[in-house]
């Protein structure tokens, strides 16, 4: 099947939407009453904001997959973010924020044409590394991303604050020097 992708405008973004709020119905759906999600239009208010903020500002880039008829059947979010002082990974990094395909049209290779316009665009802006959050338990997608080249290197351990007041945390044993 033919696509095209490029880059958004502001102006392209309420074609965006549907996808994003997708997106979010699918973090529902596999975290099942897990972990708290909100609903798809209050995501939506505040992602809206992030991709107006950083097409504004030239901090990201928002990509626009297109079937031979024009109609958005997909897109990739990418943002630039400085680096924190740990990792000697360059001056920035890629921050692959959103990948949403419609379901009739994937297994076709359009995550990975939109993933490779980010990588492109990265390339051009002298970026060497990017990264990437994903559902731990969301294994469709982490095959996708495991064939894009992705691999993990950072954990991220998520807990309720709540939570804290049921668990014993015990203090380490003292040793008596000799």
């Amino acid at each position: 099947m033919a696509y095209t992708i490029e880059r958004a405008h502001i102006r392209d973004l309420a074609k965006v939407k549907p996808f994003w709020k997708a997106m979010v119905e699918h973090y529902h759906e596999t975290l099942a009453g897990q972990w708290p999600v909100r609903t798809p239009e209050q995501a939506w208010q505040l992602r809206h904001q992030e991709y107006m903020t950083w097409i504004n500002e030239g901090s990201g880039v928002v990509f626009i997959a297109r079937d031979v008829q024009a109609n958005a059947v997909g897109y990739a979010a990418l943002h630039f973010s400085s680096v924190g002082s740990t990792f000697d990974l360059g001056d920035a990094v890629g921050e692959l924020e959103s990948l949403a395909v419609h379901p009739e049209h994937r297994n076709h290779g359009l995550g990975a044409r939109l993933i490779d316009a980010c990588r492109k665009e990265l390339h051009k802006r002298d970026i060497g590394y990017w990264m990437l959050d994903t559902l731990a338990v969301d294994e469709r997608t982490n095959r996708l991303y495991s064939r894009a080249g992705f691999a993990p290197f950072l954990l991220t351990m998520v807990q309720s604050v709540e939570e804290l007041s049921l668990i014993h945390i015990s203090e380490p044993t003292r040793r008596t020097p000799i």
